[in-house]
Formats: structure tokens, sequence, C-alpha cells
């Protein structure tokens, strides 16, 4: 028996709820792995809600009397048989907060959940049809894509105990070994539901109950362990869920108890539905219906700017591949909000830490003192200065996700370097480009793409991305993508939140996007099997560096993405020429991620060599705009001189000739 959404527990529920796949180059650094490698493990976690159920209509024989010493330790079968509606209440430790949550159940998959944690207001559910979810405020409901309807469904099943029932609820239950574990001897059995994901139910030889489930999601294992049973409703239950860490001393990162049990309630089908919302309210500046404004677009970053609570505008990055709004920590220090919990965030590379706030306000001004305004948010709260700053050699205050994006129409065109947002009531597409449709993921757009002619997956469009866009490792080994017919590769470091990770960057024959293709895109291979980068649900992350070819505009309410060639659509897309990045590391620059073959590696420079002055100006004079527009991007063959100093020897000068790389 489990209460939690399959895959997702509430502490890694709010970490799926922050997904982002911020990309970028990086200089290696030692940090915190073990944790880091914890929280991977940790991040999505396996749930059950009222005993594990399966699929197909079978049972193997020698799995049969495990069954059976489940249900009669419970309560019996015809016990089990006799529970059509179920209605749950308890408590809830999870994120670094406590609270309420409750769930209703309708055979044979249907149900709902509602969550407080302090500030955070969750509902979720799957009515038969559709799987839903609403934000952190409970405000908005956002229906949930095909392949996360599949699992809400296969969550329904599980919560539901279908597997127990005698035909087995239309699954298959498969034994497996014995195993032997805390002092106890376990019989376990594999179910397979009609539509999702398996679980291993681990079932305790002496006592006849289940106390640990075990399962995969997007190639993470994920597990829960429920205990404390007692008699509640007629059966004996589960009476908490705990979600382990990785380390005995750790407390679960997710805990869940259960006060209260109603039998065969009656209930309305409706509570199983999308709560019926009004459209948050945009407040626009003299009812413009519109807001254009500039972005500075360095090292290939959509930078605008934004107010929270009406304070002064500051950096945020434009981030399209973030389910949440992000405030740099210490910058919402400075604004006086008040961070609550503790919980981690999927990235790119894994999992990182972060904790939420209440904001009153988001609001992006725009030009002739236009401005669009929304209000009540639930934000994350992440050390972002770092990375960020390191390559985009400013501190942005935060990032702009699909929370406060996904209210508009958002048109971003890379060849004016401006960003409109639009109000979806009123928008009709002016363009002369195609239109997309994409389905979203945690708000995130995701939209069909092919490779090479033949290979097709599902990708991530992501403004987030300032890397290559990336290739996910199942889409790299099923499409046979390294080797391929003697393709020049560069290993690369990218990374972004929970870490870095190495791939190798290579051109491929071709890109094709809806009508339109590209000639030889430079992609990142990426072989992982942690953090997005690892994921099998999606091939790969589009980035700038695909969608600055477009004047690309997201109808998030249309689910349409509308692209339309701008003045890079037919260039060849360039590597980094210089072959190095340039680093801001505290008050120096450094040199980092030195391509092998490349110009600056042909000059002589190395890791971490501190750069001193570019073409005879001190490097604190140059901007990241004016080192991308000369060294990044320069004409092959132009010359530059890099003076650079090596730990404690004297200052060097190299002529660095500029070069593609592939």
């Amino acid at each position: 028996m489990g209460f939690k959404r399959a895959g997702t527990a509430i502490g890694s529920r709010f970490a799926v709820l922050f997904m982002t796949s911020r990309v970028y180059s990086l200089i290696p650094r030692t940090g915190r792995a073990d944790n880091s490698m914890m929280r991977k493990a940790l991040l999505v976690v396996i749930a059950l809600l009222l005993a594990p159920a399966l699929a197909r209509a079978e049972v193997q024989f020698r799995a049969q009397p495990v069954m059976e010493r489940y249900l009669a330790a419970t309560g019996g079968s015809a016990a089990r048989a006799a529970e059509a509606t179920l209605h749950v209440k308890g408590r809830i430790e999870a994120a670094g907060l406590t609270g309420r949550w409750e769930m209703w159940l309708a055979a044979p998959d249907h149900w709902t959940r509602r969550m407080t944690l302090g500030s955070l207001r969750l509902r979720e559910g799957y009515d038969g049809t559709t799987a839903w979810r609403t934000d952190l405020t409970g405000k908005e409901a956002l229906t949930l894509s095909g392949s996360q309807a599949t699992e809400a469904r296969a969550e329904g099943w599980f919560l539901n105990e279908r597997w127990a029932l005698e035909d087995q609820g239309g699954g298959l239950i498969r034994s497996g070994s014995s195993t032997f574990g805390e002092n106890a001897t376990y019989d376990v059995i594999d179910i397979v539901p009609p539509a999702g994901h398996s679980r291993r139910m681990f079932i305790n030889q002496k006592t006849g109950l289940i106390e640990r489930v075990v399962g995969e999601l997007d190639q993470q294992t994920v597990e829960e362990r429920p205990g404390a049973y007692r008699k509640l409703g007629g059966r004996l239950r589960a009476t908490v869920y705990a979600a382990p860490t990785l380390l005995p001393s750790d407390r679960p990162i997710e805990r869940m108890t259960v006060d209260s049990v109603w039998v065969n309630p009656k209930l309305d089908a409706t509570i199983f539905s999308p709560p019926t919302v009004k459209p948050r309210a945009i407040a626009w500046a003299a009812d413009a219906g519109a807001v254009r404004a500039p972005f500075v677009y360095g090292s290939k970053a959509v930078l605008v700017k934004a107010s929270i609570n009406g304070a002064p505008p500051a950096d945020f990055i434009l981030d399209t591949g973030a389910s949440l709004t992000v405030l740099d920590r210490d910058y919402a220090t400075s604004l006086g909000l008040t961070p609550e919990g503790s919980s981690t965030t999927q990235g790119i590379a894994g999992s990182g830490e972060m904790q939420f706030a209440r904001v009153a306000s988001i609001a992006l001004p725009g030009e002739g003192g236009a401005n669009a305004s929304l209000s009540d948010f639930r934000v994350a709260l992440l050390d972002l200065a770092e990375g960020t700053q390191v390559m985009l050699w400013r501190k942005p205050a935060g990032l702009l996700g699909a929370d406060f994006l996904g209210q508009f129409v958002v048109e971003l065109d890379y060849d004016s370097l401006t960003v409109t947002l639009y109000d979806p009531a009123r928008f009709q597409y002016p363009g002369g480009g195609v239109g997309i449709p994409f389905e979203l993921h945690q708000g995130i757009p995701v939209v069909e793409m092919t490779l090479d002619g033949t290979c097709t997956g599902r990708f991530l469009v992501d403004v987030g991305n300032s890397f290559h866009f990336v290739v996910h490792g199942s889409s790299v080994r099923s499409c046979q993508l390294f080797n391929r017919w003697q393709r020049r590769e560069v290993e690369v470091a990218g990374g972004g939140i929970g870490g870095g990770f190495v791939s190798t960057l290579c051109r491929l024959d071709s890109l094709r996007i809806g009508p339109y293709t590209c000639a030889q895109p430079v992609a990142a291979l990426a072989l992982h099997t942690q953090g997005g980068v690892g994921s099998k649900e999606f091939a790969g992350n589009i980035g700038n560096s695909v969608l600055e070819r477009f004047r690309c505009t997201l109808d998030y309410a249309r689910h349409t993405l509308y692209l339309e060639p701008g003045r890079r659509f037919a260039e060849r897309e360039r590597v980094s020429r210089v072959g190095a990045m340039f680093a801001r590391v505290g008050g120096s620059v450094m040199a980092g991620n030195i391509l092998q073959g490349s110009a600056a590696y042909e000059a002589g420079l190395r890791w971490y060599d501190k750069i001193v002055a570019i073409d005879g100006r001190p490097v604190s004079d140059w901007t990241r705009e004016d080192l991308d527009r000369v060294l990044e991007e320069g004409e092959v063959g132009a010359v530059h001189k890099i003076t650079y100093q090596r730990l404690d020897e004297p200052e060097t000068t190299v002529e660095v000739k500029l070069k593609d790389v592939l």
C-alpha cells in the first residue's frame, strides 16, 4: 500500500515540478558529489496509494501463494473485492515542511489527491481520461502529456489495488526470488499494470505484509517503505509511508501518515476531474495586450529585465525549460522574502538543493512604459550566482520559468533581440511561419524532431539551454550517432543545475523540425544515465543554437510553436572559433574547456590560465557580448593577441588564429 503518486513523492514531487534543463560550459570543480549522487537516486520516489496493483490478467503460479498471503494478512480477498471507493486523510512531511494530505479513489483507476505544505498547495488526479496537476498555489491546473497520463493511469490502478483482485485487474504478476534484509526474509513479486511501469513488491514471509516497493521512472530507481500497519476501514493497512535516503542517518525525504480511512463513500465523479479555475488575470499597463522588451544575448543566454514585488527590474534568464520561476538566494534575501522548506530540483546533469518562497507579483517591463504583471507565485530559491556568473560575467537575479511564461504567448526574435509577451485571449498569429504542435511536460514544451533523416524523438524546447542542442544517451545509442561515417568529434564539458556532464560535440547531417531542415547542425551527444541528459523519455534538449535560426512564438494555450526562419536560418552553425571558455571566477577571468585542436589549444592556452588582456585591452574592459563577437564568432583566420598568466609564472602573450574546430 502507498499513498503517493507513482514515481513522484512529495519531496520529489516539488522537485519534479521545478524541472530545468539549464545548460552551460563550465570549469570542472570539486563539490558535494556524494550528496549529489544521493539526491539523484532519491529525486523521484516511487509510490503506491493503498496497496500495490497490476496488469494483464495473469498471475504466475509461484506468485499466487505470495499474493494470497498478503490478502489473508490484510483482511481477506472478500474485503478487498468489496472496496469500490476510498477516502483517506493524513499528515505529510516533505520538502522540509509539514502539512496535511487527503485522497479519494474510485475503481478501476480514478484518483485525486490534495496536499498542503506551508504556503504550498497542490492538487492532482486522473479521471479515467485526463491526468492533471495544479501549480504550487493550487490555482492553475495543467493537463499532463500522454506519457504522464499513462503513468497517472497506472498510479490509479495501483492505488486501487487492482492487482489484488481475482482477475488481477488486467495485470500480470510474476514471481521473483526470495531475499533477506533487515532481519526478515521477503518474497518478491513483480507487478505489471495494463499501462505504465511495473513495480516490485517485497512481502515479508512471516507477516505477509508489503514492506518495500521498488520501481523505475525514466532510468531512476525509486523506492518506498510502507509500515506501521493497523486496522483501518475493516482491513490492515500501512499507516506510514517513507521514502528512504541512501544514508541510514538521513531522514526520509518524504513521510506520509494515515489518520483516517472511509470505505465505499459516495463520491461525485467530478472530484477526479481537473478543477475549473479562472485564467490568471494579467495586469497590462494601459490595457495594451502586449509587451515588447529588449534582451541581452551573451553566451547564447536570453536575459531580460523583470521586477519582483515591485522592486527595481533585475536581470533574469528567460528559461522555457524551467517549470518554476527561480530566484537566486542572495537576491531573494535582499528582497526580504522568507524561505521555507528544503527540496531538490532535477537539472540537466542531476539534482540541486532548493527552497521555496511566496512572491506577490512578477512583472516584465517593456518599451514605451508597457508592462505585464501577474500575481501570487511560489518560486524556487537556488544558488544561481556562482555558475551563471562564471558563464555570463554578470549575476542574474533568477530564471523566468514556465509558471510565468506559460500565461502568455511568448515571441522571441533573435534578429532584433526582443521578446514580446501577448495576451493569449487576444492573440492571432501575424507571422509567416509554420505552427508545430507541442505537448507540455511539467509546463515545458516538447516537440518532435528528426536527426539525420531517420532518428525521430521528442525534444524539450529550452530557451534556457545556452549550450548546443543536446541528444540524450538513450537516443545516441539507439540511433548509433557515435562514430558514424568517421565524423570529427570533440569532447566538451557542459552542465547546469545538478552539476556537470561530459558530452561529445559533432556535426550531424541534418536536423528537421516541422517542415524545416537545418544542415550540419552541431550536437552535444551524451551517454549519461542520470539527470536530464540521462532521460529515456525525451530524446534531447533543443537550445538557442537551434532556436536562434527562427523567430519563435510559443502559444502555450494552444500548444503550438510557430517557427519563422530568420537571418541565421541558412548559416552554418559555428562552434567557438577560439575553442575556449573564458570564465569569470571572482575578480579574475580564467581559461577553461579548452577544445583539443582548437585555436586556443594550438596557441598554448590551457585550463586555469588567468586571462590578463585581449588585443592589448585589460580583460576587465571586455563584456561577455564583446568577447562572443570577437573570439567566439569572429572570422576564420582572424588573429588576436591574448595575454595570460599561468600559476606564478610571468605573463605571456600569444597570438591566437581563429579556426573552425568542427
